[in-house]
C-alpha cells in the first residue's frame, strides 16, 4: 500500500528544526526552579519549569525530582535515558508539573550565555590515553592535569575522530567509562 502512513497523527513537529525551534521556545518561556523547590509545594501542575543541572549531579537528583520509581533502586541504570542534546522531560512525581532537566552543558547553550557551560575551560585540552590508560595517568604522563568535569565538552564524534580513526564512525553510548574508542573490531562501534 502506497501513501503516508497516518497511524502516528501528524509527526511534522520532530522535523529536526521545528523539534529545535519548539525546545528552544519551551525552555525560554518557561520559569527556572532548583532542586530545593522541588519538594517544597510551589511547583503547579499547570506550568511547565525549567530545572538547570550538570550531568554528574544526575544521580544525585534522580529521587529528589522523582524519576526513579519507589522500589526499584538498583534495577534502572543510574545513567541519562531519553536527553536531547542534555534535555530531559518528565513530570515531577508529588506536584505533576512538567519539568526540564536542562544540562547546562549542553552544546546548543539553551541555557543562555550567563547559565551556560557549553565549552571547555579555558586551557583545557583533550588528550588521548593508551588503551586501559586513566585520565589521571594520561594527563600526568604529558605534564597536565585530569579535569574530570570537562570529559563532557569531548564526549562527541568530532572530538574522538580527531584523536582516533573511529572505522565505522561513531554511534550513541552511555556509561561511565565514556568518552571512550572502541578498540576491539568485533564491537559494533569500533
Amino acid at each position: 500500500a502506497g501513501g503516508p502512513c497516518g497511524q502516528f497523527g501528524d509527526v511534522s513537529y520532530l522535523a529536526s528544526e521545528r523539534y529545535e525551534q519548539w525546545m528552544r521556545d519551551a525552555i525560554d518561556g518557561a520559569e527556572r526552579t532548583n532542586a530545593m523547590q522541588l519538594g517544597s509545594g510551589v511547583l503547579r501542575e499547570d506550568k511547565m519549569y525549567v530545572l538547570p543541572f550538570l550531568r554528574e549531579e544526575y544521580s544525585r537528583m534522580v529521587d529528589k525530582v522523582g524519576l526513579m520509581p519507589k522500589g526499584v533502586k538498583g534495577a534502572i541504570p543510574m545513567d541519562l535515558r531519553s536527553e536531547h542534546y542534555g534535555v530531559v522531560a518528565y513530570r515531577h512525581a508529588q506536584s505533576r508539573a512538567q519539568i526540564l532537566l536542562v544540562d547546562r552543558r549542553s552544546p546548543r547553550a539553551y541555557l543562555g550565555p550567563s547559565a551556560s557551560l557549553a565549552a571547555p575551560s579555558e586551557g583545557c585540552i583533550s588528550a588521548a590515553s593508551k588503551q586501559g590508560q586513566s585520565c589521571i595517568d594520561a594527563c600526568t604522563e604529558r605534564g597536565m592535569r585530569c579535569d574530570a568535569s570537562q570529559m563532557y565538552f569531548f564526549n562527541d564524534c568530532k572530538s574522538l575522530e580527531r584523536h582516533f580513526g573511529c572505522e565505522a564512525g561513531c554511534a550513541h553510548q552511555v556509561g561511565k567509562e565514556l568518552p571512550v574508542y572502541v578498540s576491539d573490531d568485533f564491537q559494533p562501534t569500533y
